[in-house]
C-alpha cells in the first residue's frame, strides 16, 4: 500500500501501471517473509489473533513458507525489469538480517544494555519495513535523490518512534514479556547500572512482577517515561522531516501514515 500510494502521489497517476503492481506485491512477499520467519525464532504462537504458522503446521513447513515468498518476492522485482529495486530491496534484507542478528545474539547471552545498541537494532530491523516501500515508490515514479535522504530521515524517526511505543504497549497488559534487547530494558540498565540489579533484571523468571516489586516500580515508571519522550522526539522528527516535501499529495499521505501508525 505504501509503494503504490507513494508512486501515485508523486507522478499523479490514478492507474497503476504493472511494473509498480509487481513491485507492491514483491514487498508485501518480503515483509510476510520476514514475520513467518521472526515468529519462528521468537518461538511467537500468534499473530493478528492467529496460530501463526509455525505453530500450526511446524517449524520446517514454516521456514519453507518463509523461503518461498522471499523467492517469489525476487521473481517479481526481476519481471518488473528495474534492477534499482532489487538493489534496494537487497540491501534492506541483509539490513533486516543484521538486526535480528544482534537481538537473537543479545537473547542468546543478556547483558548490560545501553540505548544506542537498541536504537541500532531498531535502525536495521524496523525502519527498513517502512523506508523501502516509500523508496520503491519514489523510484517507480522516477527518484529524485534528494527526496530520498528526505524519505531516509522520516522512515528511520517513524521507524524508531514506532518500535519505541511498541516496547512501551509491552507493559499494559499482564501477558507475560519474553526477555529481548527492548529500549525499556536499555533505560533501565542504564537509571541503575548496579551490577547484581542488572543481572536480576535480565535473569529473573518474570520480568514484570520484579519490575511491579516496591523498590523496582519507581524505577519502571521512570524507565517508561524517559522511553515515552524519546517517542515523542522522533515522532517530532519524523514529522520534521514531512515538512521539507514540497510535494503536496505525497505530504498529505505521510502526515496520514504517521497518525495512523504512532498514536
Amino acid at each position: 500500500y505504501l509503494l503504490a500510494a507513494t508512486y501515485m502521489a508523486l507522478s499523479g497517476d490514478r492507474d497503476i501501471p504493472k511494473e509498480v503492481e509487481l513491485a507492491a506485491v514483491a514487498v508485501e512477499c518480503f515483509h510476510k517473509a520476514s514475520l513467518v520467519h521472526d515468529d519462528i525464532q521468537d518461538n511467537d504462537t500468534m499473530r493478528y489473533g492467529k496460530q501463526t504458522v509455525n505453530a500450526a503446521y511446524g517449524v520446517p513447513i514454516a521456514i519453507n513458507v518463509g523461503d518461498i515468498l522471499l523467492g517469489e518476492g525476487y521473481r517479481l522485482l526481476t519481471d518488473s525489469g528495474n534492477m534499482e529495486l532489487i538493489k534496494v530491496i537487497a540491501d534492506s534484507h541483509i539490513s533486516l538480517c543484521k538486526g535480528q542478528g544482534m537481538e537473537l545474539e543479545w537473547s542468546a547471552s543478556p547483558r548490560m544494555l545501553t540505548v544506542d545498541f537498541v536504537l541500532d537494532i531498531f535502525c536495521n530491523k524496523t525502519v527498513p519495513a517502512f523506508d523501502v516501500s516509500l523508496i520503491m515508490g519514489l523510484i517507480c515514479a522516477g527518484d529524485d535523490y534528494r527526496l530520498r535522504e528526505t524519505l531516509h530521515r522520516y522512515s528511520r524517526a517513524l521507524g524508531i518512534a514506532y518500535q519505541l511505543q511498541d516496547d512501551m504497549e509491552d507493559f499494559e497488559t499482564d501477558t507475560p514479556i519474553a526477555l529481548r534487547p527492548s529500549a525499556v530494558l536499555a533505560v533501565l540498565c542504564e537509571l541503575q547500572p548496579d551490577e547484581n540489579f542488572i543481572r536480576n533484571l535480565l535473569h529473573c523468571e518474570d520480568l514484570k512482577a520484579f519490575l511491579n516489586l516496591a523498590e523496582n516500580k519507581p524505577l519502571q515508571d521512570k524507565a517508561l517515561e524517559r522511553v515515552s519522550q524519546m517517542a515523542e522526539q522522533y515522532h517530532r522528527e519524523a514529522l520534521d522531516a514531512l515538512h521539507e516535501i514540497t510535494n503536496m499529495e505525497l505530504k498529505r499521505l505521510l502526515f496520514r501514515v504517521t497518525k495512523r501508525i504512532l498514536k
